[in-house]
């Protein structure tokens, strides 16, 4: 038993460190960023995968960040091409902390850092193994609100989704949510169980994001294109709709080569799901080993 577990607990991981190398860009050059401007203050810059959002005040500017280049050189040269103004606030919407790819200073002495307070604590480890550098930092355990000029700034938390410390965050003037990795615009979602992620709280983030966002509001996710409160409803009903198929076969106690032979999202891949950064046999993967342990 003991060495079954073992042997499942190293294919999770493996699981996990693919994901993260499809994530990772292969170096951070500014040509691989990229700018789209969504409203007169607000940016998306996305770089290999990751998107991050910039939001340029009067006299300051606020870098949301998707994990995976925090604040490097690279990122504020790229940054000073769109505006002069300092980054004073950098949120950080997760943090995976067995997966070290925190190679450089989280913000600087200008900057404060939000994030969530269990991100925080994986943080804080990673800095005393020597890994990461903190500098001022804002943690918080539900909710946070805050403004900056006009634009008031709701940062929420929703627990055990991608991870146990989500942030979206809600340009409530300019209508815009950066939602994480709480949401792929055209991909499978990836569900971290080693960072307190479950299905059913990635659901409720879903149902969670609905109630913030209209029919206007702009969504921009972890990974993919800028999208919208439709898109995001049907990706909640294919998580929804996914787990219920991967559950079935679980009850029915099918292996997991079994299943994935069977092929049941076949049906998503043909849609946008089946397109983007997860495909659907790491998707099915995924659910199998959350949902074994009643996640």
């Amino acid at each position: 038993m003991e060495e079954h577990c073992l042997v499942d607990n190293l294919r999770y991981l493996i699981i996990i460190l693919s994901f993260y190398l499809i994530l990772l860009p292969g170096s951070f050059a500014q040509d691989q960023y990229v700018s789209e401007k969504l409203s007169e203050n607000i940016y998306k810059i996305t770089s290999g995968n990751s998107n991050s959002v910039l939001f340029v005040g009067n006299n300051s500017s606020v870098l949301i960040n998707s994990e995976h280049f925090f604040y490097s050189e690279d990122i504020k040269d790229f940054i000073n091409q769109i505006t002069d103004k300092p980054v004073k606030f950098i949120i950080s919407s997760h943090y995976h902390g067995h997966i070290e790819n925190e190679l450089f200073s989280v913000g600087d002495e200008e900057t404060t850092l939000i994030i969530h307070e269990n991100s925080l604590n994986r943080l804080l480890k990673s800095e005393q193994e020597g890994n990461t550098k903190l500098y001022r930092t804002i943690s918080f355990k539900d909710r946070l609100d805050f403004k900056i000029d006009d634009e008031e700034i709701n940062i929420i938390h929703f627990p055990k989704a991608h991870t146990d410390g989500d942030l979206a965050v809600y340009f409530k003037n300019s209508n815009v949510l950066f939602t994480g990795n709480l949401f792929y615009s055209n991909s499978y979602p990836f569900i971290d169980v080693l960072s307190g992620g479950t299905v059913r709280g990635y659901i409720d983030a879903s149902n969670g994001l609905l109630k913030i966002s209209n029919k206007k509001t702009i969504l921009v996710p972890g990974n993919g294109k800028a999208s919208n409160e439709k898109v995001l409803g049907n990706f909640k009903k294919m998580v929804i709709n996914s787990k219920n198929r991967v559950q079935l076969q679980i009850h029915a106690e099918k292996q997991l080569k079994i299943i994935l032979n069977e092929r049941p999202l076949a049906d998503f891949d043909a849609d946008r799901w089946g397109r983007g950064l997860i495909k659907s046999h790491e998707f099915v993967k995924n659910l199998y080993r959350a949902l074994s342990v009643n996640n």
